[in-house]
This record gives structure tokens, C-alpha cells and sequence, in this order.
């Protein structure tokens, strides 16, 4: 349209048609075209100034700021959104999930295309890519689940949609201003939003001019020579001023002095720290300026880099994060390999991590950012290993430091994705070869209030990778659920990063509801009142600290019980808690002890005083453990397995007193093929029942499999046989229980190999999974105690139990998991029984990813205690044909996955608590609890591969 009115009408008409498809989920990010229509309607800003119209042009500053990388905001939105702990995991898994799925797509479009510029394919029929489009469906099964099930709480993945004016008002303190920027023809459009009102303007600038004063300046910044008090009372004072000129002044009359700044575009829109810039020239002095008078702008305002309105709106209503723990610090890894050291240990992945400097200074920096919690811990030098980390309740922390180096793609030959530096153990294992990449920081579901990551580079997107999930490390702490970020813009000075660091985190720990961007400001005023000499003045020093997200008070709830106290780890080179019983004297602990030189692995009995000190341990290699741990009379009896003379597995009880293991028994002649203790329960204060079962490994099915031995010991050890049980035939046993129940015993045995007694449906498309072969199937059997006389027994298909519990009301409950049509995951269950054998469902769990309940102990007032171990879905592994062909030549390969142990009560009427969950970078397995102390709760298990006692409270506590 010419100039006049009708062209003036047309662009008025833009803003609010622009608005309006802003929000389809389908417009992702905005492309040239768009931007050029958003440039144009933001020309109007200045003449829509009336407060109806207001909410459109904060739309459409929205909609510029989505033309850069908004990954990590678009994550923290959807987090936020979450109201349950377990719909923010399957929030994080659906993310991640889209984010797989979505590269291999790309990755097989753009092989497609190579393929199509290579020129004519070789003759020949056409034929389907079976396995990829299998790949592919698995994705999006899985997708569907976690957003159909996120779709009944209001939290859509994906793109958000434009947050309303109000709601982000309604969000903001008084002492807030959101700025948002935009460029338009000529110059830029500008909006500040606070709590009671918005300004909004254009101002004709130079893009070019803001370019060459912002390269001036970040020159100036990122000068690498030993601090200098010559040299740096030089900075380009002219161009910082102008940047502010720009960037800050026109929303003067917005804001007031001390407010926060939340710039939302994040730093990407801003290209270097607004704490850096100049409002006026400080005093000339000889060959520069004095620094120590000038007026920077963080000396007024603390900022924080947001990335997008909807950011900050999760962030500040959203579900507080529940940390048990306080601080984790990381860092002063080894690059260098010692003089008795294999050199390789460091060339890792095509790369050379001994060509990094040495971090020495930054356990210093760790050691005082963690003075003063009450629960830290700080990883450093060979501690600081991959392995080591992901060995820690990663997910329970409030607070997570990173002191190391930090790497974007390429930096070393061969990485591909941006990396935080550990220290490097083998290169055959990507979860210790000294590189914590990306992806794998963002699989972690995190609980983490802030994160400081205090290495080079962090905060540097890398601008190749815009189109890929994660273009920096600080969005990779985002995806994983961290809502505040401490990143570095170039490389720092260890001596201002201890002091800023270490003084964010001061300022957190002592005032509480303070937020990381007011903390950092607080931080760095301190540094330029202080600074270790005169060059340390020098913003190169202590401005390249930005906050990304949002920045603003921390939120702390209460941490929902059980809360994680402590974990006690058991082993170094393997293990896992079985068994946990409390005594008299203290808590009794039955593990797989740790691997020998061969890998071979035995098993142990501990004993731990009431104050936690271990008062005896005994170990065997020539035993395996089992779950069976008891106090009879005055001695403590283990479960377990051995070689006997026939070369097949036998049962074993071991009788301990005072540390000394003073009888034995072994279960030769009970089967002709491998037998193992399944099961045990109390029958008094010195007698047990238990049950073995026939589980045949090796031999011809005619020698047998499938039987179950009960027999009543006591004290010495002598058994008592009381009957035998006959699992149907061709029954594999997986697992049983045995449970007192008056004068009956109840009885499960599980197989998860039973055949389908109703053939599966058969289809001829190839996204259709395989025919199912087998299913799970559970009997339940009530017997007399004294005669073994069967008084009822039940079959119950899809049910697997592990776990069963008496209570006072004369149910039995059961644990384990239920799977219902073919292919689909098992869910942890806890099924109530009654004298009838009449089941009922308590608890079932409906989230994605397989669960399975380990345990069940009671509680006080007729509760009870339930721990499952909990799949965490977020990536893929490829098919491997060759294998599957053996059994279904269409076969795919499970999800990788790792475990989480989920935690829960259920009260006497049978109602669940909600969820808790035990997460680290690693596996949790939990296997056995105890209780029995007020307020305490065992949890033994595994937690990183080693044996583990998880000490649980049952009180909350305020953060």
C-alpha cells in the first residue's frame, strides 16, 4: 500500500492478526517473512497505547523474542505447568522423547536427500524401512501417552502459547520491571511491564553502530592477559555508553532505582551483560579511566536473562521444588595423567583433555560455596568422575555447583555437542569418559532451584547448533528443570570466581526468599567495593556472571515425606542391599558385597549400631545372597545360595552371633536341579518359615522345576519340612512369597513366562507389534499351616508379585507390577487380599515408564510403606536386527533406560500419598525396607551400581 491512511490502517489491522495466530502451536518459531510482518506492526507500538490494546503489542514482542534460541524457556515453561511430581518426570521425558524423535527424523529426511543428490538408485523393488519407521512409532506411542496424560492436568509440550499481559503482571513484585526489545525499520520498538502499568516506545538507532559498539566492548571484555593495573583502567567507555543509550535509556521512565531487571529475550537478545554498561563517563585519569567511580549498571539493578514471558510465569507459580538435600559441588577435575598413569586415560573420544588447563583454584571456589549447609557434599579430583556424580542423589539437591571447564562443539576434536570437563576414567564407557555432555545433563530430572556453572563459555550459544534441542549447556539445565542458571559469557578469573560464586551462594544460604540475580548483583557490588587490587575493577572481572530464567526469589516448599536424610553406601566395586532388618542393637544389612579382581561378586552380612556405626561385617565370595535376613532368639540368620556337589545351586541359612557366624545350613538334597530361598516371613520371636523354589537352569525339563519346599527353622537352624507346593506344569518360577496369616500361610508364586491362553491378534501392518508369546500369571494359595492342607487357591493372569505384607485388619498385601495387552509396560500394583482370596486394587501406577514394587513395611497407624522401582524413558536404543531376527525379525530393541525408586504410603483405608521419587544421574534400585524407630524408614538397594541403605524420615521439614 502507498503512504496515507489506508496503509496506516493496514498496519494497525497487523498487530492484532499477528497476535491472534501467535497462538497456534504450529508457528513454533516465527521465520524471516514473519519477522519482517512483526517488525512492521511493532511500528504501531507507540500509537497503541490504550490499555486494551496493550496486551497485543506485548504479543507480538513475545513473537520477536521466539526468532532466537527459546529451548530452554519453552522447557521451564512446560516444567512449570506441572502440578504433581510425577507429571513434571513425565513432562521431562516427553521433551526429551520429542527432542530424539525429532532429530532422527531429521537425520533420516536429510539421509533420504543425500541419497536423492547421489543420483539414481541401483534397479531393484522398492522395499519398507521396517526398522526406522518401528523406531519412529515407538517414539510417538510414547509421546502420545505422556501428552495424553499431561493433556488432563492443562500441560501442553511443545511450543507455549503467548502469555497474557495480565498474567505476567500478576506474576512480577513491585520492585520489577520486564524489558523487552525489538528491532523495526529504522530503529528499535521498546516495552516495559510492570506490576501497576507498561510503557512502550520507539527510538530511531543505528543497528549498525549497535553492532560495532557491542564488538568494541565485548573485545574489551573478553581480553585475556594477567590482571594489570596499567592496562586495565582502559575499557571503551564511549561504546558502553552508547549500548546503553540504546539498550537501557529509553525505559528510564519505567524504572526506579534497586529494581530488578528481567530482560526477556534472554541473553541471546542482548549479546553481552547490561550489568557492564555505562549511563555516563566515569573520571579520566592517566591512560584510562577510574574505574573505581564508575556508575555500572549492575551497581543499581540486578538483572536476569528470562527467554520468554510464560518462563517466568512457571517459574513463579508453579509447583516449589522439594529438595532434600542442600548443595553439590563439582569440579578441580584431573586433565593431566600422572607419572604412573596411562596417557590415554585423558585422549578420550578423539579428543585431548590434557591440552586443558588444570582447575586447582576451583576447589577453593567449592569449598566456601558449600561453608555453612547443613547437607553439602563436593566432588573433586578423582572424585570427580562421571561415574561419581551420577553416584549421588543428584535429583535431591537444591543447589548444584560446577566448577570446571566448559565446552561447545568442536572445541576438542571430535565433540560434537557442548560438555562440562570431569575427570576422564575409560574411553569404552560414554558415562565416564570425562565428558558430561548436553544431552546427557538434560536426560536428568533435576530439583535444583539454581545452578552455577562456573566454568568458560556456558552461557555461549553455539550458533551453528540453533536448530538443534540444546544450542548450550545452559539450556541443558533448563530441559533437566533448573529455573535459574549462573553462567559464564568467556572464560574467567579464578580469583573473582571464587568471590562471586561463593558469594551467591552465601547470599542464598543466609537470606532467605533471596533470588540468584539479586545474589549475584549483591555478589559483584561487593568485588568492586573490595576487589583483590585495582585492575580487578575491570568488568572482564566480574561481569561475565549473567542469571538465566528467571532469577527471582527462590521458592522453597515443604519437602514431602518420606524425606531423603542420608545415604549410607556399602561397596565400592558393585553391590546391592537385599535384605533389612531392624534389631534390638541396630539395623542388619544383607548384600552383594563388592567384585574381586575376576569380577566375581559374594555376599555379606553387616551390622550397624543404633548411632550408625558399623559394629561388625562379614563377607563369603563362596555364597551368593538372597533377600532373607531374621532375628531369631539371640541370633541374627541370613539367606543365600552356594555350588553343591551336584554343580547345582543349593539354599543356605547362616546363623550370626556377635559378629561370628556360628551354624550353617545347606539345602542338598532338596531338588535335583537349582533351588533358591524365595521367600521368608516370622512365625514367632525365634522361629521362620521359608520357601525355596525349583528353578531349573540347565538341566532336561523332566528333572524337575517348578516346586516349592516350606520349612519352619528356628534358632539352630534345624529344619522342620512342612509341605510342598506344585506350580502348574512347564510354571518357571520368577518369584514367591510366603505369609503368615493366623494359623494359614498365604503363598504367591509368579511365572513371567506363561503361555497366552488366548492367541494375540494378528495384523498385517508393520507398525503393529509382534504377537506376544508369553504373559505374566501369579497363584495364590492358602494353606494350613500345620498339615499343608490347600483351603483356597486363586489364579490371577498379568500379575507379577515380589512383596507381601500382613496386616492388622487380617488382609495380606501384595506388591509387584500388572501388565495388561501385549507390549505394554508393567505398572507398579498393590493388590489388597482378603481370608476369601478376593483381591483389590489399591494402588496402581498410571505414568510413563515401567514400574515394579519391590517392598512393602508398616507404618504406624495402620499405614504402610511402598517403595517401586520407576523406569525413566528419554531416549532410544537402535534396533539391532541381527539379534531380534532370532526371535521376531521386526523386533526393536528396548528404550536405554535408567530406574528412580518411587516412594509412597497408603493409609489404612487404602488411599495413596503422592508420589515421591529418589532420582540420581545413575540407577536406583530399592529391594528391601525396614522400619520400626518413630519416624524412620530403611531403604536398602543400589544406587549408582552400589549397595545402598537410603534413611528416610517420615516428617517434612521447611526448606
Amino acid at each position: 500500500l502507498p503512504p496515507g491512511a489506508a496503509r496506516q490502517a493496514g498496519l494497525a489491522d497487523l498487530g492484532p492478526r499477528l497476535r491472534a495466530a501467535g497462538s497456534d502451536p504450529a508457528w513454533r518459531r516465527p521465520g524471516a517473512v514473519d519477522q519482517v510482518l512483526i517488525s512492521l506492526a511493532l511500528t504501531q507500538a507507540g500509537a497503541l497505547r490504550d490499555p486494551k490494546t496493550a496486551d497485543v503489542v506485548f504479543g507480538l514482542f513475545q513473537l520477536a523474542g521466539r526468532a532466537g534460541p527459546s529451548f530452554d524457556a519453552d522447557a521451564l515453561t512446560a516444567l512449570g505447568l506441572a502440578k504433581t511430581e510425577t507429571a513434571r518426570r513425565t513432562t521431562h521425558q516427553a521433551l526429551r522423547l520429542r527432542a530424539r524423535r525429532d532429530r532422527l527424523v531429521r537425520e533420516q529426511v536429510q539421509a533420504v536427500m543425500t541419497r536423492a543428490a547421489a543420483g539414481p538408485a541401483s534397479p531393484g523393488p522398492l522395499r519398507h524401512d521396517v526398522e526406522t519407521r518401528w523406531l519412529i512409532r515407538d517414539f510417538d506411542v510414547r509421546i502420545a501417552k505422556a501428552e495424553a496424560a499431561l493433556a488432563k492436568d492443562g500441560v501442553r509440550v511443545g511450543a507455549p502459547d503467548l502469555t497474557p499481559l495480565a498474567t505476567l503482571q500478576g506474576a512480577l513484585a513491585a520492585d520489577e520491571a520486564v524489558l523487552a526489545m525489538a528491532p523495526t525499520a529504522g530503529g528499535y520498538a521498546y516495552m516495559c511491564v510492570r506490576r501497576d502499568g507498561t510503557t512502550q516506545s520507539l527510538v530511531a538507532a543505528d543497528p549498525l553502530r549497535l553492532r560495532l559498539d557491542t564488538r568494541l566492548v565485548q573485545a574489551a571484555l573478553t581480553a585475556t592477559h594477567a590482571p594489570n593495573d596499567r592496562l586495565d583502567i582502559q575499557f571503551p567507555v564511549e561504546a558502553s555508553v552508547r549500548l546503553h543509550d540504546t539498550l537501557i535509556r529509553p525505559f528510564e521512565s519505567c524504572l526506579k532505582p534497586e529494581d530488578r531487571i528481567v530482560w526477556l529475550s534472554g541473553i541471546a537478545g542482548a549479546a553481552l551483560p547490561l550489568s557492564a554498561l555505562l549511563p555516563a563517563a566515569p573520571p579520566k585519569i592517566a591512560g584510562g579511566y577510574d574505574l573505581a567511580a564508575a556508575d555500572w549498571l549492575v551497581r543499581r539493578h540486578a538483572v536476569s536473562y528470562a527467554g520468554s514471558a510464560g518462563a517466568i510465569v512457571a517459574a513463579r507459580t508453579a509447583r516449589a521444588p522439594a529438595a532434600d538435600l542442600d548443595f553439590l559441588g563439582i569440579g578441580d577435575p584431573v586433565l593431566r595423567a600422572g607419572a604412573d598413569e596411562d596417557p590415554a586415560k585423558v585422549r578420550l573420544r578423539g579428543t585431548r583433555l590434557d591440552a586443558l588447563a588444570p582447575l586447582p583454584e576451583t576447589k577453593d571456589e567449592l569449598e566456601a560455596s558449600a561453608r555453612g549447609f547443613r547437607s553439602a557434599r563436593v566432588l573433586v579430583q578423582d572424585a570427580a568422575t562421571e561415574r561419581g556424580l551420577r553416584g549421588q542423589m543428584v535429583g535431591a539437591y537444591r543447589y548444584l555447583s560446577f566448577a570446571t571447564h566448559g565446552l561447545l562443539r568442536e572445541d576438542l576434536q571430535g565433540l560434537s555437542e557442548p560438555a562440562l570437563v570431569l575427570t576422564p576414567v575409560t574411553a569404552a564407557d560414554p558415562f565416564d569418559d570425562g565428558l558430561l555432555t548436553a544431552s546427557e545433563i538434560a536426560d536428568m530430572n533435576l530439583r535444583a532451584a539454581f545452578v552455577a556453572l562456573s566454568a568458560c563459555n556456558t552461557a555461549n550459544f553455539d550458533l551453528t547448533q540453533l536448530a538443534q534441542d540444546l544450542p548450550a549447556l545452559a539450556s541443558a539445565f533448563a530441559v533437566a528443570g533448573v529455573p535459574s542458571t549462573l553462567a559464564t559469557l568467556w572464560p574467567v578469573n579464578s580469583e573473582a570466581s571464587k568471590q562471586v560464586v561463593a558469594g551467591v551462594f552465601a547470599d542464598l544460604r543466609d537470606r532467605p526468599g533471596q533470588g540468584p540475580a539479586a545474589a549475584l548483583a549483591e555478589a559483584q557490588r561487593r568485588f568492586l567495593a573490595a576487589p583483590p587490587s585495582r585492575a580487578y575493577l575491570h568488568p572482564r572481572f566480574w561481569a561475565p556472571f549473567v542469571i538465566l530464567g528467571d532469577g527471582g526469589p527462590v521458592r522453597a516448599g515443604a519437602v514431602s515425606p518420606p524425606a531423603l536424610r542420608s545415604v549410607e553406601v556399602l561397596t565400592t566395586a558393585g553391590g546391592e542391599v537385599l535384605g533389612l532388618k531392624r534389631t534390638a542393637t541396630g539395623t542388619a544389612a544383607r548384600f552383594i558385597s563388592d567384585a574381586d579382581a575376576r569380577g566375581r561378586q559374594g555376599s555379606a552380612v553387616r551390622m550397624a549400631d543404633d548411632a550408625g556405626g558399623e559394629a561388625w561385617r562379614q563377607e563369603d565370595r563362596t555364597v551368593g545372597a538372597a533377600q532373607v535376613v531374621a532375628q531369631l532368639g539371640d541370633r541374627l540368620v541370613a539367606g543365600g545360595y552356594r555350588l553343591g556337589g551336584a554343580g547345582r545351586n543349593v539354599p543356605t541359612l547362616e546363623a550370626y552371633e556377635d559378629g561370628a557366624r556360628v551354624k550353617v545350613w545347606q539345602g542338598e538334597g532338596l531338588a535335583r536341579v537349582d533351588a533358591f530361598l524365595l521367600g521368608g516371613a516370622p512365625t514367632g520371636a525365634d522361629r521362620a518359615v521359608i520357601v525355596v523354589g525349583e528353578v531349573n537352569l540347565r538341566d532336561p525339563p523332566a528333572a524337575g522345576g517348578g516346586r516349592l519346599h516350606v520349612l519352619e527353622f528356628g534358632a539352630s537352624l534345624e529344619p522342620r519340612p512342612l509341605f510342598e507346593v506344585t506350580a502348574p506344569t512347564g510354571f518357571a518360577l520368577s518369584s514367591a512369597t510366603i505369609t503368615p496369616r493366623g494359623s494359614d500361610l498365604l503363598i504367591t508364586y509368579t511365572t513371567r513366562t506363561a503361555g497366552l491362553t488366548v492367541s494375540a491378534a494378528q495384523t498385517l501392518d508393520d507398525y503393529d507389534t509382534a504377537d506376544c508369546l508369553t504373559e505374566w500369571v501369579t497363584w495364590l494359595e492358602l494353606r494350613d499351616a500345620r498339615t499343608g492342607v490347600r483351603r483356597a487357591a486363586r489364579e490371577i493372569r498379568g500379575l507379577s508379585v515380589v512383596a507381601a505384607l500382613a496386616r492388622d485388619d487380617g488382609r495380606v498385601l501384595l506388591g509387584g507390577a500388572t501388565r495388561g495387552a501385549c507390549g505394554e509396560d508393567g505398572r507398579a500394583t498393590v493388590v489388597a487380599v482378603d481370608g476369601g482370596l478376593e483381591t483389590r486394587t489399591v494402588y496402581a501406577d498410571a505414568t510413563l515408564g515401567a514400574s515394579d514394587v519391590r517392598t512393602l513395611a508398616v507404618l504406624p497407624g495402620g499405614r504402610t510403606f511402598v517403595a517401586a522401582s520407576k523406569e525413566n524413558v528419554v531416549t532410544y536404543r537402535p534396533a539391532a536386527p541381527a539379534v531380534a531376527a532370532k526371535a521376531n525379525p521386526f523386533a526393536v530393541m528396548p528404550f536405554a533406560h535408567t530406574y528412580s525408586g518411587l516412594l509412597l504410603t497408603l493409609g489404612r483405608d487404602g488411599a495413596a500419598s503422592a508420589p515421591k521419587l529418589l532420582d540420581s544421574g545413575s540407577n536406583i534400585y530399592v529391594t528391601a525396607s525396614a522400619t520400626g524407630r518413630p519416624g524412620e524408614i530403611l531403604l536398602g538397594g543400589a544406587l549408582g551400581g552400589q549397595a545402598a541403605i537410603f534413611h528416610l524420615a517420615e516428617e517434612s521439614r521447611p526448606q
